[in-house]
């Protein structure tokens, strides 16, 4: 992912730059940012994707042994992992909206 402040301006190719707007897209896996270089004022886009996680066959093979193990339902597993990314993907969003540090 690209750091806020570290998108270099095509028109000057320094590395400063603001974002002035940012949006979600992709169901929240892409991230869409105009910016503008503070040098010489130059607007670009920029686009950050956050890949979702690739469980190797090994690992799945491990999770599953030890969900059986514990008993919960294969379901509830699925659920509990939607909603936990449904709570990592808005808590990004409202650090997106409050901007940089």
């Amino acid at each position: 992912m690209l750091d806020h402040d570290a998108a270099p301006a095509h028109a000057c190719t320094l590395v400063t730059s603001e974002v002035i707007d940012s949006r979600t897209s992709a169901g929240g896996l892409t991230v869409r940012r105009r910016r503008q270089c503070t040098i010489c004022g130059k607007r670009f886009t920029t686009y950050e994707s956050f890949p979702r996680l690739q469980w190797s066959p090994k690992d799945q093979e491990r999770y599953a042994q030890a969900i059986h193990a514990l008993q919960v339902a294969l379901d509830t597993v699925r659920e509990l992992g939607g909603l936990t990314e449904q709570a990592l993907l808005e808590d990004r969003d409202e650090d997106d909206e409050s901007g940089p540090d």
